[in-house]
């Protein structure tokens, strides 16, 4: 007998599943931003359990249990570099949907609240769903980067010391 799923459960299941997406994104963005720990992920000699210790480490605060075990399952068949393909093809799909992508740039990961706060300023603003993708990128220092497609925002504090470079410079 097949169960049938009521609005409100399909509502959370489909912001679950966006969750998970952009925990997945945060995982595959900061695997590919360190060759440290790319390298140290697909180095045979180091155990599986090892690498797993290794990610709940540095993971524990910022993706849940659903997203750990997607990121598992990537690592237990040795294939952590399928995980960029897997988020491309959802991308796609998404953008086929109308959705658009709000990539962040900041140098820790934003927290769920922070996430939610600049999902509704700037669907407002731009008049359609979007998702967040949250890069890490320890150059920024502090602040953000914001891109949605043709638009950028760079609140960033290495943008903001460069300006302040250039002005001493220029006396």
């Amino acid at each position: 007998m097949k169960k049938s799923v009521g609005k409100s459960k399909g509502i959370k299941v489909a912001k679950d599943l966006k969750s998970i997406f952009e925990e997945l994104e945060l995982v595959e963005s900061s695997i590919h931003s360190s060759l440290t720990l790319r390298g140290y992920l697909e180095n045979p000699r180091i155990s599986f359990d090892e690498k797993v210790k290794t990610l709940k480490n540095i993971f524990k605060d910022y993706i849940s249990e659903q997203a750990y075990d997607f990121v598992l399952l990537f690592l237990r068949s040795n294939s952590i570099n399928n995980l960029t393909e897997v988020l491309r093809n959802y991308k796609r799909t998404r953008d086929e949907k109308g959705v658009l992508e709000l990539e962040v740039k900041t140098a820790i990961p934003l927290s769920p609240e922070e996430k939610e706060a600049l999902m509704q300023r700037f669907s407002t603003k731009l008049g359609r769903p979007l998702t967040i993708r949250n890069i890490i990128d320890v150059n920024i220092i502090g602040g953000m980067v914001i891109r949605a497609g043709d638009i950028m925002i760079d609140a960033s504090i290495s943008s903001k010391m460069d300006k302040l470079i250039k002005r001493l410079r220029q006396g």
